[in-house]
């Protein structure tokens, strides 16, 4: 008998999920370092379009930064 292969869900479907019904804002901190970029990656990818009104970035200097879809997104 085969073992059953575990369930794998992504993180990006975790967050979706958590965020889902919801209006609330996120803010980014450190958003042009690694984790804030991971961060924003994620949120982007978990909010697809209504990220650019529920995602704020904020980091030392005002800047742009890309996200991994190909978004450029302003950070504070």
């Amino acid at each position: 008998m085969a073992a059953a292969e575990p369930a794998r869900v992504r993180p990006v479907d975790l967050v979706a999920e958590a965020l889902r019904g919801t209006d609330e804002i996120v803010a980014v901190t450190g958003a042009t370092g690694w984790f804030g970029g991971v961060a924003l990656d994620l949120l982007y990818e978990a909010l697809g379009d209504q990220a650019a009104t529920r995602v704020v970035g904020y980091a030392s200097s005002a800047r742009e930064v890309t996200v991994s879809d190909g978004r450029t997104v302003g950070v504070r």
